[in-house]
């Protein structure tokens, strides 16, 4: 670092003694666990997989046609829901698949069931002060 402000002739730019310049330097230069923390953080909850940004959904009503395709003979009505996904890896992507009803009914009582896994994490005493809470997104934007 020294080597370097000499060279560059960047140690002329202080006004302080050379020696409390090169301390000031290595400080703002210097490893941040406080941030290394939330890089690795941030790192873990969105660089391993594709990481869910946003989600959409609308039904649609499917004809089902006579065998002469004259006439409609009734309606099936379908959910079509995307799952829209982010990666550091890449390009962000989505997901677009269609339930019926016996499918919606599965996706929410798979979602009521990881609720319930998630709550029982957060009452447990003995990991809930490791327990990381999740950080708001203004600060992952610094990682």
């Amino acid at each position: 670092m020294r080597h370097y402000l000499f060279v560059s002739g960047l140690h002329e730019k202080s006004s302080d003694d050379p020696e409390n310049f090169y301390k000031r330097i290595a400080e703002l230069v210097a490893k941040n666990p406080f941030l290394e923390r939330r890089r690795k953080l941030n790192w873990l909850r969105k660089g391993i997989l594709e990481t869910e940004s946003d989600f959409s959904s609308f039904v649609d009503l499917l004809p089902s046609f006579s065998e002469d395709r004259r006439t409609i003979e009734e309606f099936l009505p379908i959910a079509i829901f995307r799952i829209f996904v982010e990666s550091d890896r890449g390009e962000d992507r989505s997901h677009v698949f269609q339930l019926n009803a016996e499918g919606v009914a599965k996706l929410k009582a798979a979602v009521d069931d990881l609720e319930k896994k998630l709550e029982s994490l957060k009452q447990d005493e003995s990991i809930l002060p490791r327990l990381f809470q999740d950080m708001p997104e203004s600060l992952e934007d610094d990682c």
